[in-house]
């Protein structure tokens, strides 16, 4: 079977049912029908050198929803599928929150009117809600451009210190200058990005 050609229900099933009983043939001809739909949700990331990374995690997923499909059940594999990916993205965004952030980092201004404070954190998390994934989605490219309309000295220190885990105080000393005085260029920036993620969301 090529992924190009539609499949019937019951090619699908007995593809997976062979995947199931370690048929290499078979798991192979499920990951190339399916590889657009690991590819689509591995590079909707903002940061787009961690794609790559989320990408081998998504095709774990996928194999282990292979192996984990109930073939006998009313659930369809594409819904189950897609749910398994979708929930594997989340996960693996969550566990890189983590490593970016060596502090909680609320932005301590109301920007373009907003009197709700926000955090980097709820422009760059997804979310877990089926019914919301593609506004998610839709958040992550609005940072994306956001932040390529930020100054290159903006850019730098929110890569510095967010991707490259390079902390405020060995930074400041990179820039002859006191870590409050960093802090505040952080800041800065952050609340930048703001006010172009939000003008990106109303373009």
């Amino acid at each position: 079977m090529t992924p190009n050609v539609a499949w019937s229900d019951n090619q699908l099933m007995a593809t997976i049912n062979a995947a199931q009983q370690n048929n290499e043939a078979a798991l192979k001809a499920l990951c190339h029908k399916y590889e657009g739909l690991i590819h689509k949700y591995a590079h909707v990331s903002a940061v787009q050198c961690e794609a790559n990374d989320i990408e081998s995690l998504l095709w774990e997923v996928f194999i282990r929803a292979v192996k984990e499909y109930d073939i006998n059940g009313d659930v369809p594999f594409s819904g189950f599928v897609k749910s398994r990916i979708k929930y594997g993205q989340y996960n693996a965004f969550r566990k890189l929150r983590k490593q970016w952030q060596r502090e909680t980092f609320i932005m301590d201004q109301a920007t373009d009117g907003d009197n709700k404070t926000m955090t980097f954190e709820d422009i760059l998390a997804p979310s877990d809600s089926a019914e919301t994934t593609a506004l998610a989605n839709a958040n992550k490219k609005a940072v994306a451009r956001a932040f390529k309309r930020l100054m290159p000295q903006q850019q730098k220190l929110l890569y510095a210190y967010y991707i490259e885990n390079i902390p405020l105080a060995q930074l400041s000393k990179q820039h002859g200058i006191s870590r409050q005085a960093m802090q505040q260029h952080k800041h800065r920036a952050l609340a930048a990005l703001t006010v172009f993620f939000n003008d990106e969301l109303n373009q």
